[in-house]
């Protein structure tokens, strides 16, 4: 895996706790790994990383971001991977699914009855509330 200077850079500032003003204290002492998942065809896919990022920083969350772009069938089925694009916070993921259609694809979201080919700010950080609370 190769992962860009930009992202090293975010991870080591995220790690050393460098961002947003942490609305709820239990962000400031819990470590969130947090995985996302993508394929490069995908044109969501930059978007929900740039919206990821910004959640990160607006909650204060002390977070590990992978980046892990997936290239191949077998690599969809060993990551578990539900399409582009995925987040998963802490190993859960971001609209808790049981799927089992493991493949390349975009993925959608379903949001206020509409469907988006990425998930609002809002359901990220639902979803990064919910885990942080369980």
């Amino acid at each position: 895996m190769v992962i860009s200077i930009p992202t090293l850079l975010l991870v080591c500032t995220l790690l050393l706790g460098a961002c947003g003003r942490g609305n709820d204290e239990k962000h400031k002492d819990e470590m969130v790994n947090i995985e996302f998942l993508f394929i490069a065809e995908c044109p969501s896919s930059e978007k929900t990383f740039l919206t990821l990022q910004e959640v990160v920083q607006e909650e204060g969350i002390h977070a590990s971001i992978v980046r892990k772009e997936i290239t191949t069938e077998e690599q969809a089925v060993t990551e578990r991977f539900l399409g582009s694009p995925s987040i998963r916070v802490n190993g859960t993921d971001l609209e808790k699914s049981t799927s089992t259609d493991f493949r390349i694809t975009c993925r959608v979201y379903e949001q206020d009855g509409k469907i988006n080919g990425s998930p609002s700010k809002e359901l990220i950080r639902k979803h990064f509330l919910d885990v942080l609370r369980d």
